[in-house]
Formats: C-alpha cells, sequence, structure tokens
C-alpha cells in the first residue's frame, strides 16, 4: 500500500479500522461547515466508497494521520478528470 509521509504528517489508504476517525470529522459541524455533516450511515457509506475506489482504480480518498498523536485530521483527494490527475 502506497504511504506518503512529510515530517508530521501520513497520508494512506483508508480501511474499516478508520470509521470512529472518520464520522468525528464527517459529523463536526464547524469542519463540514461549507457541506453537510453526515450521519454514521453515510459515514460508513462513504468509508466503503474510499476504500472501493482504491480497490478499482489504483487511486482515491486519502486519510491524513498527524505523525505525533496519530490522530486523522483530514482527508484530500486526487481524482481522475478528463484523463488527467487533478486536485480537488
Amino acid at each position: 500500500m502506497l504511504e506518503i509521509e512529510t515530517a508530521r504528517l501520513r497520508l494512506r489508504h483508508f480501511n474499516l479500522n478508520d470509521f470512529d476517525h472518520l464520522f468525528r470529522l464527517y459529523s463536526d459541524v464547524e469542519i463540514m461547515r461549507y457541506l453537510s455533516p453526515r450521519t454514521r450511515e453515510q459515514t460508513q457509506a462513504s468509508l466503503s466508497k474510499h476504500i472501493q475506489q482504491w480497490q478499482q482504480h489504483n487511486f482515491g480518498m486519502w486519510a491524513v494521520i498527524y505523525k505525533e498523536t496519530g490522530t486523522m485530521i483530514g482527508r484530500p483527494l486526487w481524482t481522475w478528470v478528463s484523463g488527467k490527475y487533478a486536485r480537488s
């Protein structure tokens, strides 16, 4: 599994053990202020989709882990657009 590391962060693929961390982010009103907070069911569906994306296409959403605490702090996405990778 591909991972990217910096001095402070680790980016890795999602796994089923990430549900609680992802739900903490997705259910936080302040974090999701430009989107809409998600329920447990919506979070589980999103997590499954993140995992499936990597399995099917070998790219997708990343889990961003703050190395000092081991806490997930975000999730950037690189996606396929018109035959090229683009950051969204």
